[in-house]
């Protein structure tokens, strides 16, 4: 698992965590990402797990958020942190089983944001 620290905030960014985005046109659709992949350019590759009121047609799109506005609790709130997920397997077999249902899949490249 690769993951970026940043020591102004404190919060290190890793694999698997989920985001609440909290920009003022988002914070109320409950917008939540959970970050698939860090990209050598410092893009955080995640993947839409909540967003209302558009959910059918943006939960499993892969979206990229610079690693630094991650850093931020200002700009994202951490949700979850990715060992609670490494933990308890199950989380990560109902999300592949419901998006299965879906037929979103993981990380669905055909469904990406433009």
């Amino acid at each position: 698992m690769s993951g970026k620290n940043s020591m102004g905030t404190g919060r290190t960014v890793t694999e698997r965590q989920l985001y609440r985005d909290l920009d003022r046109y988002m914070k109320d659709r409950g917008c939540q990402r959970r970050m698939r992949s860090i990209r050598a350019d410092d893009k955080a590759v995640c993947i839409v797990e909540h967003d209302l009121p558009l959910d059918r047609e943006c939960v499993g799109r892969t979206v990229k958020i610079h690693v630094g506005n991650l850093f931020s609790p200002r700009t994202f709130e951490l949700v979850e942190e990715s060992k609670a997920v490494a933990a308890d397997p199950r989380h990560t077999e109902l999300l592949a089983a419901a998006w299965g249902a879906l037929g979103l899949g993981y990380g669905d490249d055909s469904r990406q944001a433009v």
